[in-house]
């Protein structure tokens, strides 16, 4: 049995779930996506990778040395970007690598970060497990627009 309704490759005893053949959601993020081709002669299929892909996911730590001067933005091009801040003790240098994939003209920037060192004892015992995840997304509009976990939104340009 072959279906393709499931977006990840997938087999389970006779049947097989072919999945999609490109990156549809955040949740196909590094999931190898194939397109397939069936041999009516031979009645085998043979799975053909597809290189392409839409979404980026990176995880910025400067604590590492090799982050960001060692990243090439260039591969961001043309990507939805999500980057997920892990350290940041150098805001100075983070807004220059935010800056630097700009420039290299992606769709969309997303990023994904606590904000544990502005929030005090009491902030902390009020929110969930004491962190706020805020995700921002700069369009080409160059409009910027906060979410939170709470459902909050704040927009500005």
């Amino acid at each position: 049995v072959w279906s393709g309704h499931y977006h990840t490759k997938q087999s389970r005893g006779n049947i097989t779930y072919f999945g999609t053949q490109f990156e549809m959601t955040w949740a196909d993020c590094n999931d190898p996506k194939f397109f397939h081709v069936f041999d009516t002669e031979t009645r085998e299929v043979t799975a053909v990778r597809n290189p392409l892909t839409i979404f980026s996911k990176f995880v910025y730590d400067d604590a590492d040395p090799a982050c960001p001067e060692g990243i090439d933005v260039s591969t961001f091009k043309g990507q939805f970007v999500k980057v997920v801040v892990k350290s940041k003790k150098d805001p100075f240098k983070f807004d220059r690598f935010i800056d630097a994939i700009q420039k290299v003209g992606v769709h969309e920037i997303k990023i994904a970060e606590t904000f544990d060192e502005f929030a005090g004892s009491s902030v902390a015992r009020n929110m969930h497990e004491g962190i706020a995840f805020m995700y921002y997304a700069r369009t080409k509009s160059s409009q910027f627009i906060y979410h939170s976990i709470y459902g909050i939104f704040f927009t500005w340009n």
